[in-house]
């Protein structure tokens, strides 16, 4: 978010300006960071655009991190995380094979048998070229739509068996 975010949002707020009638004063204007006019200290002013960039949106983004790293455990962030690699959008590029197992090996090790976690890289690898080829896993936009994706085109049975 703060490598990419402020753009996105940037156009959004300009589009509601513009929309509802809001003057946008000249964001390349001189900001004082100071209390003291601008012919007082120069050095220590920016644009208007890099204030608000600055003391704003990555105020707000530290501050909003900071709560969540507060309300969860370490071991809550690493299972979300892990997580990530579950997920199926963009043809199934951040679905890491490597990071499932390290997820079984970590949070879910007796539910699989040691016979069952050797073989799991080599069934995850076959599902996913299979469902980078098949048409049928393209659109899917939830694990539980994944899950009866599986379970209807017997790949389930891959990975289970």
């Amino acid at each position: 978010m703060r490598e990419n975010g402020w753009d996105k949002l940037f156009v959004n707020v300009v589009s509601f300006c513009k929309k509802h009638g809001i003057e946008i004063p000249d964001l390349n204007d001189w900001h004082s960071t100071t209390r003291f006019r601008r012919s007082r200290l120069e050095e220590n002013q920016v644009t208007i655009k890099h204030y608000f960039r600055v003391e704003f949106f990555f105020t707000t983004i530290d501050k909003q991190l900071q709560e969540l790293n507060s309300r969860f455990s370490e071991q809550a962030m690493d299972l979300m995380t892990l997580s990530c690699s579950l997920s199926h959008e963009d043809g199934y590029k951040a679905f890491d094979v490597d990071t499932i197992c390290t997820l079984v090996q970590k949070y879910y090790p007796m539910d699989f048998c040691d016979h069952e976690k050797v073989k799991l890289p080599f069934d995850f690898r076959h599902f996913l070229f299979d469902a980078r080829q098949l048409s049928t896993f393209k659109n899917l936009s939830t694990i539980q739509e994944l899950c009866s994706c599986l379970a209807s085109t017997g790949q389930k049975k891959i990975i289970l068996d």
